[in-house]
């Protein structure tokens, strides 16, 4: 990423200028990240060509505005942390599904950030945490109205969130061993194309805010706090696009 594009990336996020490759800032730029970028599947039921090669994500994220799924996002984050000196590496995580089962080795991409020590940074999972974690198992770190931790299981560490008390659910696992972003394609084709993605069932847009999120899933405008509230809003079909513009500031037209 040259110059001009990291300019043009910041710009997008809110961040003025390049600083230090710190622990500091890598908390900014995820923080800052996660609330002007927002999550989701729009492509895949728009009917957009979607791809993982850098000149497409940044004309899609950082010149139109848009977002993307977690292999999307992360890929063009992990390209940008790169271009300010940052040592990055992309892992592969298995998501805990409904049922208490892992999914598939791929399905959701995450990044290993390497300071002093390692921390775990993601902007493609949705409601977990909004700024990165130190890589250090049974250390309790805590957000507003919630607590992470990354527990070690063998060769594997588990993400575990616990929101307002109600204890520790592991949100997914992964190792600390360096992927590429070619290991990812599969999976990515899998969540375009698959009936059985979840990503197929319902449009889905979802950006954190101060406090909390705001999701746009299917005819739902979802509102959740830190604090555990929950607001839930109907959207009539012939309001879905006005919606989806003036919260998340994207139009199918685009």
């Amino acid at each position: 990423m040259d110059e001009l594009k990291r300019v043009q990336y910041l710009g997008r996020i809110g961040i003025e200028r390049a600083e230090d490759p710190d622990a500091r800032f890598l908390a900014a730029l995820q923080l800052a990240h996660l609330q002007n970028i927002f999550f989701e599947n729009l492509s895949i039921h728009w009917g957009e060509p979607m791809g993982l090669e850098e000149k497409h994500l940044f004309e899609k994220i950082a010149l139109k505005k848009r977002g993307g799924l977690c292999y999307e996002c992360n890929t063009l984050f992990a390209r940008l942390l790169e271009s300010l000196g940052f040592r990055i590496r992309l892992v592969s995580a298995r998501v805990v599904l409904a049922d208490g089962r892992l999914s598939s080795e791929f399905d959701h991409m995450a990044i290993l950030v390497e300071l002093e020590e390692p921390w775990l940074a993601d902007v493609g999972f949705g409601d977990t945490f909004t700024k990165p974690l130190r890589l250090r198992p049974g250390l309790i770190q805590l957000e507003e109205g919630r607590a992470y931790r990354l527990d070690k299981s063998g060769d594997s560490y588990l993400l575990q969130q616990n929101l307002q008390g109600q204890g520790w659910k592991t949100q997914y696992q992964f190792t600390i061993q360096a992927r590429q972003v070619a290991d990812f394609q599969e999976m990515f084709l899998f969540h375009q194309h698959s009936p059985q993605s979840h990503f197929k069932k319902a449009p889905l847009a979802s950006l954190a805010i101060p406090g909390g999120r705001k999701t746009l899933s299917g005819n739902k405008l979802i509102h959740t706090s830190f604090l555990g509230d929950r607001t839930e809003k109907d959207i009539a079909p012939d309001d879905y696009l006005n919606v989806l513009y003036q919260e998340f500031g994207v139009s199918k037209q685009q």
